[in-house]
C-alpha cells in the first residue's frame, strides 16, 4: 500500500486523500499487513496519523453485489474509505470487517484509503497472525 505520514491535526483530517482518483504516485510504499507493526517494515518510531491507499480491479463481467472488506486488526484507530465513501471506523484494536454496498463499487479500478491513527507502540494494519488467513475484499455474506 502507499502511505503518507501527516503532520498536524488539520492535515490528517483532510479527506482529499480518500478520494477515488487521488494521485498517490509520489507517496512511499509500505508492506501490509505486518503483524508486528509498521516499525518492522522500515517505519520505526512512527506514531501519529498515516494514510494508506491501494487499488483493486473488478472485472467487466462483475455483477453488482455487496462486498466485504476484511483488514482484521489495525492499531489503533481507523477511518476506512472505498472510492471516497466512508465504509467503517473503529477506535480499538479489534478485527475490522466492513460491508461495502454494491452502489459504492464499479467495474474497473476501485480505491481503498485508510486513515490509521496510532498513538504509541506498534502501529499499522496487522492483518492476521495466521498467514493462512488473508486480508482482502470478498463477496458479501
Amino acid at each position: 500500500m502507499k502511505e503518507r505520514k501527516q503532520d498536524g491535526l488539520q492535515r490528517f483530517l483532510q479527506k482529499k486523500y480518500a478520494a477515488e482518483n487521488f494521485d498517490d504516485s509520489q507517496w512511499k510504499t509500505m508492506t501490509v499487513p505486518s503483524w508486528d507493526g509498521w516499525e518492522t517494515v522500515g517505519f520505526d518510531a512512527l506514531d501519529g496519523a498515516v494514510w494508506l491507499r491501494t487499488n483493486f480491479i473488478l472485472p467487466d463481467d462483475w455483477q453488482p453485489t455487496d462486498m466485504l472488506l476484511d483488514v482484521n486488526r489495525i492499531r489503533d484507530n481507523d477511518y476506512t474509505y472505498v472510492n471516497g465513501m466512508l465504509v467503517g471506523s473503529q477506535q480499538n484494536t479489534e478485527g475490522r470487517k466492513y460491508n461495502i454496498a454494491k452502489n459504492v463499487l464499479h467495474k474497473g479500478k476501485n480505491s481503498v484509503a485508510i486513515l490509521v491513527l496510532n498513538f504509541n507502540d506498534k502501529g499499522g494494519i496487522y492483518g492476521y497472525k495466521d498467514t493462512a488467513n488473508h486480508i482482502g475484499i470478498y463477496p458479501g455474506k
